[in-house]
């Protein structure tokens, strides 16, 4: 007995197994790539804080080399809205002053927290319309 036409079944169903597995791999891309934006944004901020953040008062006053918390807070808001990325600005929203400075004055962390949008997320059920991306860099002053 000759079973005709059962390519035809097939084809069609092996296709959207395909489709759904490609949605998976271009998602967690989008993933990646956000979270590479989040890490390269960060490490940017963290080196203009550690250059320019010196705290010249005390510097002045009795010779201390160390960061200057608000101002290092302001250097990374600039250089982070300066990227004019998206996800960065989402980030900030979250937390207004990502930098976090070191026990010793002189080393800063930047971590920002955001949400990638998936591409196919949304249209495919049981996939997550987003996903949590973070990134944390630190830069030390050298004198």
């Amino acid at each position: 007995m000759r079973e005709r036409g059962s390519a035809l079944l097939l084809v069609p169903a092996a296709m959207l197994v395909v489709l759904g597995l490609a949605g998976v791999v271009l998602d967690a891309s989008a993933a990646f790539l956000a979270e590479r934006e989040l890490a390269d944004a960060a490490a940017a901020a963290a080196n203009d804080v550690a250059g320019a953040a010196l705290d010249e008062s005390g510097l002045r006053r009795d010779g201390t080399v160390q960061l200057d918390e608000a101002r290092a807070c302001e250097l990374a808001r600039a250089t982070l809205l300066a990227t004019g990325n998206d996800l960065v600005t989402d980030a900030l929203a979250r937390d207004p002053c990502p930098v976090h400075l070191g026990d010793d004055g002189l080393s800063v962390e930047v971590e920002l927290h955001a949400e990638a949008r998936a591409i196919f997320g949304g249209g495919l059920p049981g996939l997550p319309d987003g996903y949590a991306v973070s990134a944390r860099r630190r830069a030390v002053l050298v004198g």
